[in-house]
């Protein structure tokens, strides 16, 4: 078996341009020109059906240029929607901004318009996972109401992704889905059945400039030293394997299909009115079953999918006595057992800096910059503002104090203990160490209405009013529903 390019050595230059019209030795690996298409059939129905805007994640390596290119040229002769590329520019390598430039000269080349969205990347944890989170983020804040977001992941990626999830333990999937949700629009993986080396040719023949990013050289990274020393050894000695383990996942994505399908079924009988699962209802689920039911869930919410050993321990919270506190974490998911409903949060927040406000009048700027309500990350999401009363009393205008976090030896101002306040009403434990409090010298003067948690507000005796404002807050550590 030929030697797939995806084994090639990297190139002693960072930028790359193919040679039309002739054959081309690199690393000893000969390349002829093809001439066929690069987009299969199925795909350029896809496009040519889409009415939004066409979005190309272009990264200004050789995969993504190849999709531009041929996605303009479908364009231009099918007459299709506006073409947008978007460059996410990471800033951690040297060649980051070759890498802009290459995107810059390409669409420019090709007359498409280019935005270059600038992330940082968070430090801890996996650098690479944390670079996709962040790039990923970026498309989804990018994107318009129908927009069709085309990346250019193709068959050796889908494989690898296979390889991966089988040597990690986990349990293996159909990888990445040709097609779902973002925001408002959608994803689609227009080349995901095409092999590295059908794009490589194209590549030749089009004579299109890239850059070769030298990070895919290092294979202390798992899925590269799955790209270098695993899937070349295994297409010498297998005939067809990476096309045949690629019909894997195929098969393995419709499996996937009909059991979430089943799932979601079972999902609308076991979710309560706020959102949550009610968990005796989950048990009636059959065992085999439960575990879909989560994934379901989690999927209609956004939220990232557990391993396999989390997941088992998410199913045992499920049968943990009904006073247990369990608490199940992973990525910026908590899974929690509350009043007999299982329930996802975002992660805990430190304690609250304490911030000046008088009842009645706009909430401070240092308050309003927190206003992110972003579920899929966990970050800060304090909505702070003035409602009527629907029932009991409000906070009466013009008080002034603070809000803070819980201190020993907490009271309202009319003498209560806040221990006390917060089991009468029923606030979570969890929930007690950092949820805004609304204080003065004298003490506590209201706790806010936590509606996630079916929790009223509370005001200290001469604070309230008959029919005043309402104080709801809502922050991170908050479940997670729809």
């Amino acid at each position: 078996a030929t030697p797939t390019p995806a084994a090639m050595p990297a190139a002693s230059t960072c930028f790359r341009r193919a040679e039309g019209g002739r054959e081309e030795v690199i690393g000893g690996i000969s390349h002829k020109p093809s001439d066929r298409g690069v987009l299969p059939t199925t795909s350029v129905q896809r496009l040519r059906a889409h009415l939004g805007r066409l979005v190309i994640g272009l990264s200004g390596g050789m995969d993504s240029v190849v999709l531009l290119d041929a996605v303009q040229s479908l364009t231009l002769s099918q007459l299709q929607p506006q073409l947008h590329a978007v460059h996410v520019n990471h800033h951690l390598q040297p060649v980051a901004g070759e890498f802009e430039q290459v995107c810059r000269d390409v669409t420019q080349r090709l007359g498409v318009q280019l935005t270059v969205l600038n992330v940082s990347v968070p430090e801890g944890g996996s650098l690479e996972e944390s670079a996709r989170r962040a790039r990923y983020e970026a498309f989804a804040t990018f994107m318009e109401e129908d927009d069709l977001l085309l990346l250019a992941h193709h068959r050796e990626d889908q494989v690898e992704t296979l390889l991966l999830s089988i040597l990690r333990g986990q349990h293996p999937t159909g990888g990445m889905p040709h097609d779902r949700p973002l925001q408002v629009g959608q994803l689609f993986r227009p080349l995901l059945p095409v092999a590295h080396s059908v794009l490589f040719d194209y590549a030749i023949e089009r004579e299109l400039r890239w850059v070769d990013d030298p990070s895919n050289d290092d294979t202390s990274l798992d899925r590269n030293y799955i790209r270098h020393n695993i899937l070349p050894n295994l297409a010498n000695r297998f005939e067809n394997a990476i096309a045949r383990m690629f019909a894997v996942t195929e098969r393995l994505a419709q499996r996937e299909r009909l059991l979430r399908s089943y799932a979601s079924r079972d999902l609308e009988t076991v979710r309560v009115a706020q959102g949550y699962l009610d968990i005796e209802a989950l048990l009636g689920v059959p065992e085999i079953h439960r575990g879909e039911v989560i994934r379901s869930y989690l999927d209609a919410l956004g939220l990232p999918q557990p391993g396999e050993r989390v997941l088992s321990e998410v199913l045992r919270v499920l049968s943990a006595r009904p006073d247990a506190e369990p608490e199940i974490r992973w990525q910026n998911v908590v899974c929690r057992r509350y009043r007999g409903n299982l329930m996802m949060t975002s992660p805990d927040p430190g304690p609250i800096e304490a911030v000046s406000w008088v009842s009645g009048e706009p909430m401070p700027r240092e308050i309003s910059v927190l206003n992110d309500d972003d579920s899929l990350t966990g970050k800060a999401d304090f909505l702070v503002g003035r409602e009527r009363a629907q029932d009991g009393h409000g906070l009466r205008d013009g008080l002034a104090g603070e809000f803070r976090s819980r201190r020993p030896g907490d009271r309202f101002a009319d003498g209560r203990r806040l221990k006390d306040v917060f089991v009468e009403v029923g606030v979570p434990h969890w929930v007690r160490g950092f949820v805004p409090l609304f204080c003065a010298d004298a003490g506590i003067l209201a706790i806010p209405a936590l509606p996630a948690y079916g929790t009223p507000m509370v005001v200290a005796r001469g604070a309230e009013v008959d029919s005043g404002g309402q104080l709801r807050v809502s922050w991170p550590g908050q479940p997670y529903s729809d």
